[in-house]
């Protein structure tokens, strides 16, 4: 790797506009597997000259652009945004990073009793089980907003604020305009903190971060320059899991029926289908096309929590975010006060899994969530803007159907001992990576399903059954849509559809 003991004087150079400073960049990406993660006590325990890192995380806010002047003086914009460890996040998505990390035992198997699975859950990982708590929440008021273990976050990792350059995109565009909230990043940049080599006393960096911030929170950040970046998707993610070491293993005893598991392994290929410009289409309805959520309503409180925890063993070897939350943890939407995005466990990349416990907390902005996928974020002065929430989403609750939170596909589970293989972890990893990203409904495939809308209304009206409404129809293309989508179809098929009408019946008993 390229020596890297004047990186003050490269950072200079860079925001400076110089072009001398290209080829010492391209030798610093050559040999980017060489260099280390930003961790905490990173700086102490770097025992180089260099003070060059990556880091990988989520766009968590977004401050106010910065102008600064050259020592040609000329004025310069830059824009601070603060980076957090991804939420949630598994060894999947973090296996680069984690190699840096103590190796820790997993259990692969699943107890059947609810204190087993307790204890397992204490000796995993704190990145890859722990849920958001009470005292996250807490911990979000206070000056240390971000302690260890924060949001599933592994204690070695830490939120940063990054600076972003007119010249460091992957594009060579502008990063204001082209990062946005809640997405993935991976960059390699300076950490603007003193160099202290042995034999010398401490000496502060010229100032490089100029401009003071006002918010307490931002200035207890440590500060990187960042020199290049590429923006991720959660499939990125998985792409980067090497398949040879994935258990091949089904989830056995797990309270679940073949409707559920069936509409579980279709709920994993919710996916919003988006415009050139990637803005997500919305149908009439105003919900989001392609995108599902599963509502299971079990007999009691415990058997939900059972289930959730059961399913997150499972899904965390397949999704690289996976988050369990109660309705009662969930307080408000994501907000910003006195300049600060709150730290919030609804605030995810897209792509992520969340299960949500309904517990009888419920607001009305979680309705949105789970029937729209999209969500508003208040914003100070009154201001509410609505942002796309592209996650797969299961609810788990005990109220009758017309009282929980709304999803697209709804089923009664009333035995929940019954068991039930899902499906294996391989081939599951195999059809997520597979997966296409739009699905095209063909005109052969929209005659066959109305010719089965007109024909399962009549034969409903005939029997005195529950009228076959509009709202019916879209369930089911959707269904066709995440079938053909788990098949590896960018066109759905007439197979697709019928697959889809099963899964339906399924789910109501039929």
């Amino acid at each position: 790797m390229p020596s890297m003991d004047n990186d003050l004087a490269f950072l200079q150079s860079l925001k400076a506009g110089e072009g001398e400073h290209q080829d010492r960049l391209l030798q610093i990406l050559q040999h980017s597997d060489q260099i280390p993660y930003l961790q905490h006590n990173s700086s102490s325990k770097n025992n180089n000259a260099s003070m060059v890192f990556r880091y990988r995380g989520m766009v968590q806010d977004m401050m106010n652009p910065e102008y600064y002047q050259t020592e040609t003086s000329q004025f310069r914009e830059r824009q601070p945004l603060v980076l957090i460890p991804i939420p949630f996040s598994n060894k999947i998505n973090m296996q680069s990073a984690s190699q840096q990390h103590k190796k820790r035992e997993r259990e692969e198997s699943v107890e059947e009793d609810q204190s087993s699975l307790k204890k397992q859950q204490q000796l995993e990982s704190p990145s890859t089980t722990r849920d958001w708590k009470d005292n996250d929440v807490e911990m979000t008021k206070k000056s240390d907003w971000w302690h260890a273990g924060c949001m599933g976050s592994h204690p070695d990792d830490i939120p940063i604020l990054a600076q972003f350059y007119d010249e460091n995109n992957e594009d060579g565009d502008d990063n204001g305009t082209k990062l946005k909230l809640n997405d993935i990043v991976e960059l390699i940049g300076i950490l603007d903190s003193p160099v202290v080599k042995e034999g010398q006393e401490e000496q502060p960096h010229e100032e490089m971060n100029e401009i003071l911030f006002d918010d307490e929170i931002t200035q207890q950040l440590p500060c990187i320059h960042v020199l290049y970046h590429r923006t991720m998707s959660l499939k990125d993610c998985l792409k980067k899991k090497n398949n040879n070491i994935l258990p091949d293993y089904t989830l056995e005893n797990t309270p679940t029926c073949p409707a559920v598991a069936e509409a579980l392994r279709l709920t994993l290929f919710s996916q919003a289908e988006r415009k050139h410009c990637g803005t997500p289409i919305r149908t009439p309805m105003e919900t989001t096309l392609g995108c599902a959520s599963l509502n299971v309503i079990l007999p009691t409180e415990e058997s939900c929590w059972t289930l959730a925890h059961q399913w997150q063993s499972y899904l965390q070897q397949i999704v690289p975010v996976v988050g369990v939350l109660a309705t009662k943890q969930i307080t408000s939407p994501p907000t910003k006060e006195k300049g600060q995005m709150v730290l919030s466990p609804l605030q995810l990349p897209k792509g992520s899994m969340l299960i949500i416990v309904d517990d009888g907390g419920g607001h009305p902005f979680l309705a949105s969530l789970t029937q729209r996928h999209s969500m508003s974020y208040e914003f100070e002065g009154g201001i509410s803007y609505a942002f796309e929430a592209d996650y797969r989403l299961v609810v788990l609750s005990v109220q009758t159907p017309s009282s929980v939170l709304p999803c697209t596909l709804s089923m009664v589970n009333n035995n929940p001992t019954e068991s039930l293989s899902m499906p294996g972890i391989s081939k599951l990893y195999q059809a997520l990576l597979q997966s296409p990203g739009s699905i095209a409904l063909g005109k052969e495939v929209l005659e066959e399903a109305q010719q089965d809308f007109m024909t399962r209304r009549q034969e409903a009206r005939r029997l005195g059954y529950k009228v076959v409404e509009e709202d019916d129809f879209h369930r089911w293309l959707t269904l066709t849509r995440l079938q053909a989508r788990s098949e590896g179809h960018e066109h759905a098929t007439i197979e697709d559809w019928k697959n889809a009408l099963r899964v339906d019946d399924l789910m109501k008993g039929v």
